[in-house]
């Protein structure tokens, strides 16, 4: 089932299984610590690597894991955007 990621101008990042035919999101995990994770995006092929910005003072690009059970790893790599 597709995964879906929600971030937002917080320090949480939350995950959810996505039933497109149901039209339901199912909470896989409560929170994850991430902050100001406003941009959120799977990688085209990569299947469980994500990749968000994260708006804050310097700015980054962080690269994370999220795994079949919604257990989402943020520390994979963070790089500076600014």
């Amino acid at each position: 089932m597709p995964k879906l990621a929600i971030g937002g101008y917080n320090d949480n990042l939350a995950v959810y299984d996505l039933d497109v035919a149901a039209g339901t999101v199912v909470p896989l995990v409560a929170t994850t610590p991430s902050t100001n994770a406003s941009w959120l995006v799977p990688h085209p092929s990569a299947k469980g690597i994500w990749f968000s910005t994260s708006e804050v003072d310097p700015g980054a690009v962080r690269v994370f894991t999220v795994g079949e059970n919604g257990g989402v790893r943020t520390n994979s790599c963070r790089c500076s955007s600014g």
